[in-house]
């Protein structure tokens, strides 16, 4: 791309995850202006301009878009999404409106636009206090799950057996609402997952009328720790009619919230009765390296796709590199037992396929059993030369690798 002016892009947040995006938006010439409260996060030292700014700040940001003169605004921080909408509608800017980011944030708004669309939903109520969350679930039948009404990555999340259960669960609400952002929790009643292994997920592109579905995964479950996603498995494990159906799901949404563009991490799964359920979108690219793994399997450069149309150029959308189908597995590890960390083990039968192994915590460390996203100990990379090998190891891929813990005595 031939840029006389070197244009400028606003990117909220300079952490690990907001990397990728900062390359991307400097391979392509851009002149990256960051957003970012501290002074020592990675993405500082890559940035062209930084404004130390807490990016929650929407005015500040608006203030600080409008003085650059940016032409495009983005992040991948679930909190800053509200904030880019605001910005890139207050500014005329390639994004959403405020309200239909929203109504993806909210877990109520989002259930209540599932009700309206006709599709299969769970019911829910929300609350500001416990005693209103004890008088708003009266109305429903448990079990049930509770969780913050605005957060990510599973934080927060608690399973209610019954109504007796949940007259007793005041430290658990107090414990939720600290991870929503909005101070809320929402109650829904539970939606029987018939297998661990069959989580729809993944993260799609939408522009407008253009959608791709390159993302999309099948995503394994530990039977330790239900709520954690443990295994990526692309291309997802799906018949022609289910990705129909799937597709037709998650567009519909978008399109009914009054969405038009970006990157958006899904997450769905078929009941006991087969009735798709979409448990979320998020607002935003999904953890765990997804878009490192789309481009793994697909060929398809998911934060280049971001950066180029956020900033009006559609030359990659339009034309993007021929598809590639690889049979890939991204495998999370976590440990189900306290103790201290030994070393991950990996058995000789499935580490010919392994092809990186990224590590969160160090060996020697003491670690807790994990109960959400941010409990991950290391990432195992996995590619294999067939679709049958793929399935066979996803299938046990706990026994094949995972943590060795020391007990503490």
């Amino acid at each position: 791309m031939n840029l006389t002016n070197r244009e400028k892009i606003l990117i909220l947040g300079g952490n690990t995850a907001q990397l990728p995006l900062i390359t991307a938006a400097k391979n392509e010439g851009y002149h990256v202006v960051l957003c970012d409260y501290t002074t020592t996060n990675p993405g500082i030292a890559l940035a062209d301009t930084h404004h130390q700014e807490n990016f929650m700040h929407r005015e500040e940001v608006l203030r600080i878009a409008q003085s650059e003169g940016v032409r495009g605004i983005i992040s991948n921080s679930e909190a800053a999404m509200p904030v880019v909408a605001y910005v890139s509608e207050k500014l005329g800017l390639v994004g959403n409106t405020l309200a239909s980011v929203e109504t993806l944030t909210s877990k109520k708004k989002f259930r209540d636009l599932q009700h309206r669309l006709g599709m299969f939903t769970p019911e829910c109520v929300i609350s500001s206090s416990f005693g209103e969350a004890l008088e708003e679930a009266k109305s429903l039948k448990f079990p049930a799950v509770m969780k913050p009404e605005q957060s990510s990555g599973s934080r927060g999340t608690t399973r209610i057996e019954s109504w007796e259960d949940m007259k007793s669960c005041a430290e658990q609400w107090e414990a939720c609402s600290k991870f929503s952002r909005s101070g809320q929790v929402v109650i829904e009643e539970f939606v029987d997952m018939p297998s661990l292994d069959d989580v729809i997920d993944g993260d799609i592109f939408m522009h407008n009328d253009i959608f791709l579905w390159d993302g999309l995964f099948t995503s394994k479950r530990s039977k330790y720790a239900p709520t954690i996603p443990i295994t990526q498995t692309y291309p997802p494990v799906l018949t022609n009619e289910e990705l129909d159906e799937v597709k037709a799901s998650i567009s519909a949404i978008l399109k009914g919230a009054g969405i038009t563009f970006g990157e958006f991490n899904v997450e769905l799964y078929y009941t006991s009765e087969h009735k798709l359920f979409c448990i979320e979108i998020n607002a935003r690219q999904g953890g765990n390296n997804i878009p490192v793994m789309v481009r793994k399997h697909s060929g398809i450069d998911m934060y280049k796709l971001l950066v180029t149309t956020s900033m009006g150029h559609d030359d990659y959308l339009n034309a993007p590199p021929p598809r590639k189908c690889n049979y890939v597995v991204n495998h999370v590890v976590f440990t189900h037992t306290a103790g201290i960390f030994r070393g991950l083990h990996i058995s000789p039968k499935i580490s010919p396929y392994v092809t990186e192994i990224l590590h969160d915590k160090e060996t020697g460390s003491y670690l807790h059993a994990g109960v959400n996203a941010t409990d991950r100990l290391a990432m195992v990379y996995l590619e294999f030369p067939s679709r049958e090998l793929q399935l066979k190891f996803t299938a046990d891929i706990e026994e094949h690798i995972y943590p060795v813990m020391e007990e503490q005595s």
